[in-house]
């Protein structure tokens, strides 16, 4: 192979492996035509794609896209899975088919999330957890649950109020009517007489 087709070949695994953030590694050893195209279809209900390339050139792709630790993975007959709505999208099909096969087929030899490398049984952890839309389902499930709970309690605190309101005007009717007036302020007390005139000059002397 021409190093211009080499290259052509790993930019266009390259191209593929870009943006995604999990990938399943499988060894596809032992699966008949027939079952790889059956697998390939199952992948496909949920937009999820199975690339098989050379050991050489995918090690060269994800070594090119910085995801050195996946080319341990590379060994022997190779695919890798990836694509799908969200990161358990590949692990879920890949599990699924692999547990219903009645020859284990194909292979987990491990995959890739986020930077990691994940070894087979995480892969199936992986596979394990709830998808997108049951994670906004129980989300949503968790808030609403306490928005209940606080409308309850106004409720509750309302019908307090106007209770006490109600009971209040009762006691009123009973008392019969408004509370009496507060008594009047005393007078102030009168002022002080005034002082008597003063008496006439002396006459002057003789």
């Amino acid at each position: 192979m021409s190093k211009v087709l080499r290259k052509q070949i790993v930019d266009e695994v390259s191209a593929r492996l870009k943006g995604v953030s999990s990938c399943v590694v499988v060894d596809y050893h032992g699966m008949s035509a027939q079952q790889t195209w059956e697998f390939r279809a199952a992948l496909k209900e949920a937009k999820v794609r199975m690339s098989v390339v050379k050991n050489s050139t995918a090690a060269v792709a994800v070594k090119q896209l910085g995801k050195d630790p996946m080319a341990k993975l590379i060994a022997g007959p190779t695919a890798l899975v990836f694509g799908g709505d969200d990161v358990t999208s590949a692990s879920r099909k890949v599990v699924a088919w692999h547990e219903k096969s009645k020859q284990k087929k194909p292979t987990i030899r491990g995959g890739f999330l986020e930077g990691k490398v994940l070894t087979p049984e995480e892969v199936v952890a992986l596979s394990k957890m709830p998808t997108r839309d049951q994670l906004l389902a129980q989300v949503f499930g968790t808030l609403n649950a306490p928005a209940t709970c606080f409308v309850s309690a106004l409720a509750q605190i309302m019908r307090g109020f106007a209770t006490a309101v109600k009971q209040y005007a009762e006691q009123k009717e009973k008392a019969g009517g408004d509370a009496p007036a507060a008594p009047a302020a005393a007078e102030a007390p009168a002022a002080a007489p005034a002082a008597p005139p003063a008496a006439p000059p002396a006459p002057p002397a003789s």
